[in-house]
């Protein structure tokens, strides 16, 4: 592990591990913390007022106008529960971009991400697809139920919860709403360690049910941090523009290019396309696969380190890569902040890990936050730019690049 950096900007920077989970969060506990739909606006709103006058989007005129839908889009749990609402973010009724704001406080976090471009994902089309194979495979069960679901860290796909002749059977389909593939229950045995394969994952699960008190406090603390704000700028749905910067430590390194991964299994390849055009090498993310081992079960963080510091010119001949297993935020602050570096981070949800480039920083005191900036590959083919509370995700391990 890296050495640490104690650093002090407004609040202090804490480490990101979960305690493993002995017992996952109880269904109850879930339930009787569901977040009110008013409590949701409001945290959707007041994100989006503090939010943009921080740094991130500050040069953004269609952000600093912009205006909450009113009317999000639940996404469930893959066990059948709420788990957050999309907030649209609109410009002159066309969305901008999507703030996901959580729907239940055992969460921790009122608003888990703020993401930069609306979703591409086809809802209608992964039904329609989940019900063809529920009629085809299951042709005695009746579907109970069709559900919009997070089943795995940045992938969202049509669930549908089938129950058998007299109820004496339950089957679940999860069709992925972008590449329209049936996502598996369980990985392959020789799927383990590795970054990229993916089956359905809930995020419920990994919660401790003994955590739950602590978890529900941190979100009441940050959703009236959330209300105060509002209150000091007396209007809910004002505009982004002229609110005072409340005490924010801000960075993100310029000249970084968004590339998505061109497999489903590719989070890695496609993360080191990203840091190595940074650094000015271009190479293709299949010759970035091959030089990390890359197979259709993922990949191991070694293999990018072996790429970051492999011989030029099919690696970047950067000396003094490493994996991080116990990644801090203080570390991911020195990276950029100091030595304005990328970090290869790696999030984990049960057994699949999905690997994002990381390249800044905000900080915010009111609400009570520290966020990262991701330039996520997926969706396949496309990728995506967001910002993330680190207090709602499991952080697996950093790939720092050497010099």
């Amino acid at each position: 592990m890296k050495k640490s950096l104690f650093v002090c900007i407004g609040i202090m920077l804490v480490a990101w591990s979960f305690p493993f989970p002995v017992t996952a969060v109880d269904v109850e506990n879930v339930v009787k913390n569901y977040v009110s739909m008013d409590q949701a606006r409001t945290n959707a709103h007041g994100v989006l007022l503090n939010f943009v006058p921080m740094g991130p989007l500050s040069d953004s005129e269609a952000w600093k106008e912009a205006t909450i839908n009113e009317t999000p889009i639940t996404i469930y749990d893959p066990n059948g529960l709420k788990l957050y609402y999309l907030f649209a973010v609109e410009q002159d009724g066309t969305p901008i971009g999507e703030i996901e704001v959580s729907a239940s406080k055992v969460l921790r976090s009122p608003v888990p991400s703020v993401n930069l471009k609306p979703h591409t994902w086809d809802f209608d089309q992964a039904q329609e697809i989940a019900k063809k194979i529920a009629a085809e495979k299951y042709p005695h069960h009746t579907i109970t139920s069709i559900k919009p679901v997070d089943y795995a860290p940045s992938r969202i796909g049509a669930m549908a919860e089938l129950s058998g002749p007299e109820n004496n059977s339950y089957e679940r389909i999860v069709v992925d709403a972008h590449t329209f593939t049936i996502i598996p229950e369980d990985l392959p045995p020789e799927a383990e360690g590795r970054h990229g394969a993916v089956c359905v994952e809930s995020l419920y699960d990994t919660i401790p049910d003994r955590v739950v008190d602590e978890y529900v406090a941190q979100w009441n603390e940050q959703h009236e941090g959330i209300q105060s704000m509002i209150a000091e700028n007396n209007d809910v749905r004002s505009s982004c523009a002229d609110i005072t910067n409340d005490g924010a430590a801000y960075k993100e390194l310029s000249g970084f290019s968004l590339f998505g991964q061109e497999k489903t299994y590719y989070c890695m390849p496609a993360t080191g396309q990203m840091i190595a055009d940074y650094f000015g090498v271009t190479h293709t993310q299949d010759h970035i696969a091959g030089e990390m081992g890359t197979t259709p079960t993922g990949s191991f963080p070694e293999g990018m380190v072996a790429y970051f510091s492999g011989i030029v010119p099919d690696g970047l001949g950067r000396t003094g890569s490493e994996v991080d297993w116990s990644p801090t935020f203080s570390e991911v602050w020195q990276e950029i902040y100091h030595y304005d570096r990328p970090v290869a981070s790696s999030v984990d949800r049960g057994s699949t890990a999905h690997t994002r480039a990381c390249v800044g920083y905000l900080i915010t005191s009111t609400p009570r936050a520290n966020r990262q900036y991701i330039f996520d590959p997926l969706p396949v083919d496309e990728g995506s730019k967001v910002w993330e509370d680190t207090a709602t995700v499991e952080y697996l391990d950093n790939v720092y690049v050497g010099s």
